[in-house]
């Protein structure tokens, strides 16, 4: 029957070392080969949640390894605790050939830094083995989406650890999902390089099969959920006190100017919303920023 990912994200995150115990495992060991390697549960250290969290104690360098089940949905993380400023990932489109899931990009490149980490897979992979762009998206069964879903388990880090600023960042896709969780939290620190802002101005064959992979309705979803679509939706409420610093390749990536930035900046200045523009010079085309200068933006919102 189908399982909404379940089954593949659960599998995979045993795969990458995720020690998984949930009921749903006992029914997986028999039929997949993959679990013919024992599974390390003395790894695991469970928080009492009605999601299902669930941690491996850290290995070298303090990283670790989380997972929360939600109905069908699987959302995997890795991190590491460092200083009372935590920057959380977000990754964008993968290219399924060369990776596996859970996927957490990005995160070696951030270990040299003294915050507290957090990279989260994108749980909407797991329900399309086509799909290479997920934005993050998908319903849980009480009717919130994964966007709040992150943020329940952020909050749980800012509680644990003792947070004070929470940074969120993320490329592309990724920078879409940075913006749609942080623009829900009250005083986060937001870094969106690239991205889409309304899903509905993107490629509309990639747009389609994200949208209709990760609702059972993509159509009624639209109409249910406006602002998990549209980050202009999320601009009006003010009591977010939300800082964004904008990183946009606006010479040499054109499309993402004028159909993500330009509409975004457009609804910000109608609904009054602050944000620093950040122009770079990255080259033609839709590229990556270097690490060196996701440093600089990081520690430049840090600073703000």
């Amino acid at each position: 029957s189908l399982d909404h990912g379940l089954r593949a994200a659960v599998i995979d995150a045993v795969g990458c070392g995720l020690g998984v115990k949930h009921e749903f495992i006992s029914k997986l060991k028999d039929s997949d080969s993959r679990f013919r390697d024992p599974i390390d549960l003395n790894s695991i250290s469970e928080r009492s949640d009605d999601t299902g969290f669930f941690e491996t104690k850290s290995r070298s360098g303090g990283l670790f390894d989380g997972i929360a089940i939600n109905g069908t949905h699987v959302l995997p993380w890795s991190g590491r605790r460092g200083s009372n400023t935590l920057i959380v990932r977000f990754n964008g489109a993968i290219d399924r050939s060369k990776v596996s899931l859970p996927y957490f990009g990005g995160l070696s490149s951030l270990l040299g830094r003294k915050e507290s980490l957090l990279v989260f897979s994108d749980p909407a992979f797991d329900t399309n083995t086509e799909l290479n762009l997920g934005w993050y998206l998908g319903e849980l069964p009480d009717g919130s989406l994964i966007f709040d879903w992150i943020n329940q388990i952020i909050d749980g880090y800012v509680d644990k650890w003792g947070i004070e600023k929470v940074v969120l960042f993320g490329s592309s896709g990724g920078g879409f999902a940075s913006l749609q969780v942080g623009l829900r939290r009250d005083g986060a620190r937001i870094v969106p390089m690239n991205p889409q802002t309304v899903l509905s101005n993107y490629f509309e064959p990639f747009y389609l099969r994200g949208r209709d992979s990760a609702f059972p309705n993509g159509e009624v979803a639209e109409l249910k959920y406006p602002a998990a679509f549209d980050t202009r939706l999320l601009l009006s409420d003010k009591s977010k006190h939300s800082i964004v610093h904008y990183v946009d390749n606006s010479a040499g990536d054109k499309h993402h100017h004028r159909h993500h930035y330009l509409p975004f900046a457009a609804a910000a200045k109608e609904q009054g919303f602050e944000f620093k523009h950040i122009g770079v010079d990255l080259g033609n085309g839709h590229k990556q920023v270097g690490s060196d200068l996701v440093d600089q933006f990081l520690d430049g919102v840090i600073e703000d």
